[in-house]
């Protein structure tokens, strides 16, 4: 199947330290509560965050060790604990990120996460103009300033899939399978043909947003410049009844994001 797949971006070298990030900022993001009719998507998700990483983490699936609340929990502490650690421990961007990442894989495969089906994305502060993002999608990257953002990351959600003639149409349409279809993927962790490692260089007044199943826009998604306003207008699970989450980077105000009214945002600061 990874030989069908579009080009997943590996830009991730291990000779990159983590430089001073005296005039980034962090952002964490929340879209308000609707109620809809998406089905089958879990809805324990939520974010943790490091000196100088960002985790957003999903937990879903069945006959699973404790309740989807339960794990995410403990993911999101584990994780935060294992990013403070990590960080003291070592200034490779790299290593910053891959302990995690096999961390995850190591719980999903025999541990406490074992049979959970989990998305995620790590968003990482290397310096005032560059940042490295890990993910698989259903998540998503988007990069530029507020009057012109574009996708960066690849979409491999079911509707792709089924372009690529990867996945059959499904045979019946039950309420709410349409929505929650254009959020969801066969990639998840554990499947790394599905893994996407992007570096993004800032410019001056640019962000770069990492959204989750959540929040990221239903395809296509826009290669061609957006304002940020457009893209938050855009239909997405979260208008369809589903939580997400996004963590924005750069070096600028809150109000730069240009949420919409009922959106919550708080500036987590980052640490050298």
């Amino acid at each position: 199947m990874s030989a069908q797949l579009p080009p997943i971006r590996a830009e991730f070298d291990n000779n990159t330290v983590l430089a001073r990030v005296g005039g980034l900022r962090r952002y964490e993001v929340e879209p308000p509560k609707v109620t809809g009719e998406i089905r089958g998507i879990s809805e324990a998700v939520g974010c943790t965050h490091g000196p100088r990483a960002s985790v957003i983490a999903r937990v879903g699936g069945g006959h699973l060790r404790n309740s989807r609340e339960e794990l995410l929990g403990r993911l999101l502490e584990e994780a935060r604990l294992r990013l403070d650690a990590t960080c003291a421990q070592t200034q490779n961007a790299s290593d910053q990120i891959a302990q995690l990442v096999s961390w995850l894989e190591r719980e999903r495969e025999s541990g406490f996460l074992e049979r959970a089906y989990i998305t995620a994305t790590i968003i990482l502060a290397v310096s005032d103009d560059e940042v490295w993002t890990w993910l698989v999608s259903p998540h998503g990257l988007v990069q530029g300033t507020p009057d012109e953002v574009s996708a960066t990351s690849t979409d491999l959600r079911y509707p792709v899939l089924r372009r690529l003639g990867l996945m059959q149409e499904p045979a019946f349409a039950f309420p709410g399978a349409d929505a929650g279809d254009q959020a969801t993927s066969i990639m998840c962790i554990g499947a790394p043909n599905g893994y996407e490692s992007i570096r993004t260089r800032l410019a001056r007044n640019e962000l770069v947003i990492a959204l989750d199943r959540g929040t990221l826009p239903f395809g296509p998604l826009p290669t061609a410049y957006v304002p940020l306003t457009t893209l938050w207008k855009m239909d997405a699970a979260w208008k369809h009844g589903l939580t997400g989450r996004a963590v924005a980077l750069g070096c600028t105000a809150p109000d730069a994001l240009r949420l919409p009214e009922g959106w919550q945002i708080k500036e987590i600061p980052l640490q050298e």
